[in-house]
């Protein structure tokens, strides 16, 4: 199997099975729930974390920031992709609409959820906050996936007549525009980036789904060490800058809140670098493509979205059990609950796709 293989014209017969998809959604799913656990340490107790546990933290948030653009990457990659072997939409526009009913669904779920635990909330005030561009904090993702889906056949016309060198300029280019768009945002003080409406929800995001699909069929030689060399620059970056703005003069909750929004943003400039860098290590890794993938890395890909969508549900209660990712520090608590809760969320997949009610609720 070599990686980024790519027709030229429509063929019945399906392409080969690209393992460095797979291994970006196994591995992204589980660095999704690692981020939400690092970042609810930080957010419940940000006045009393020692600071072993925040250069922990901070390490394991910096190692998984990525995995959100990466999941966009992957979906232009393949969605683009393929519409730009065809003509007719109808692909792109079913799986949005698929993804449409999927999180509404699991909207109204999570409203009860909300509601059994606070029972300050009801499902159409969760339909109303996802109208206007505040969902439940995790499921603002497949909204947003669901309307790039609508407009990728509106893209993938024109991207895909770009020359190799034109879809290497842009694919890298696109992302750090919007990063650029999103500093000048942050300076002016503008409280929210593409969040007034379901609608605008994906906008910024259209930067890394047709990034993800450029450099994906554009980029064929390999320049590991120059990847590599940007994800390195880039994470260190993400260290340092968060230690610089958590040293500023402000209360230790603005502090957070200020360094997050700098540093920690999918489009913060070292996030950005690390995730175009990451995209094209794994995407054009020869030992991904010529070594077989173990068939547990191929399960969890094909059960990340169902692990995406019920984590919160296990992480809620293990946190209500008090398993904390402070114990007995950062380090060590934030790997066992992340374990824990990938665990759960995937057993809890399995269960759900043998209901056939609830199969396509968590998966496409």
């Amino acid at each position: 199997m070599t990686p980024n293989t790519v027709t030229t014209g429509v063929s019945s017969t399906p392409a080969p099975r690209e393992a460095w998809i797979d291994w970006i959604r196994a591995v992204g799913s589980v660095g999704i729930v690692a981020l939400h656990v690092v970042t609810r340490e930080k957010v419940k107790r940000a006045s009393g974390i020692p600071a072993f546990d925040w250069w922990a933290l901070t390490t394991y948030e910096t190692a998984a920031r990525i995995a959100v653009p990466l999941f966009f990457m992957v979906s232009g990659y393949l969605c683009l992709r393929r519409c730009a072997k065809s003509e007719s939409p109808g692909y792109a526009w079913r799986r949005g609409a698929n993804i449409l009913g999927i999180v509404t669904f699991w909207t109204v779920v999570f409203s009860f959820w909300v509601m059994i635990r606070a029972g300050n909330t009801s499902p159409w005030r969760f339909l109303v906050e996802a109208i206007q561009g505040a969902p439940y904090f995790h499921l603002w993702f497949l909204w947003a996936l669901a309307g790039i889906f609508f407009v990728s056949p509106l893209l993938a016309p024109g991207l895909s007549r770009l020359s190799t060198r034109q879809k290497l300029v842009c694919g890298c280019l696109l992302p750090m525009l919007v990063s650029l768009d999103y500093a000048l945002h942050c300076q002016s003080g503008q409280r929210f980036f593409f969040r007034s409406s379901v609608v605008s929800m994906g906008l910024p995001f259209l930067a890394y789904t047709c990034s993800g699909y450029l450099l994906g069929v554009g980029v064929k030689q390999g320049w590991s060490r120059c990847w590599l060399a940007i994800y390195v620059f880039g994470f260190v970056g993400c260290l340092w800058g968060y230690s610089f703005l958590m040293n500023q003069d402000m209360p230790i909750n603005e502090r957070v809140a200020f360094a997050d929004k700098w540093v920690f943003h999918p489009f913060a400039f070292p996030v950005c670098m690390m995730s175009i860098a990451s995209f094209l290590l794994i995407s054009n890794s020869q030992v991904i493509a010529t070594k077989k993938m173990p068939p547990i890395v191929a399960r969890l890909a094909r059960d990340s979205m169902g692990i995406y969508i019920l984590h919160p549900f296990v992480l809620d209660t293990a946190n209500w059990f008090n398993l904390l990712g402070r114990r007995p520090n950062a380090l060590i608590g934030v790997m066992v609950v992340t374990i824990v809760v990938t665990l759960g969320a995937w057993a809890a997949t399995v269960v759900i796709m043998k209901i056939p009610l609830l199969r396509k609720t968590i998966s496409l």
